[in-house]
């Protein structure tokens, strides 16, 4: 079903992705956290989301 199939992907994308996080190691942390306060005056608030849908 299309649900399991979706479920299935998901797993293997967390997956792939645990395993680049194991071996990058500590300084991905460092590096998340850094593209975290790049993205952050990027985020949209609730209300200009909601103008957008009218």
């Amino acid at each position: 079903t299309p649900l399991t199939s979706r479920i299935a992907h998901l797993v293997v994308i967390d997956v792939l992705a645990m395993g680049v996080a194991m071996a990058r190691g500590p300084s991905l942390v460092n590096h998340l956290k850094s593209v975290k306060r790049s993205l952050r005056s990027l985020r949209l608030s609730p209300k200009s989301v909601k103008a957008l849908d009218d």
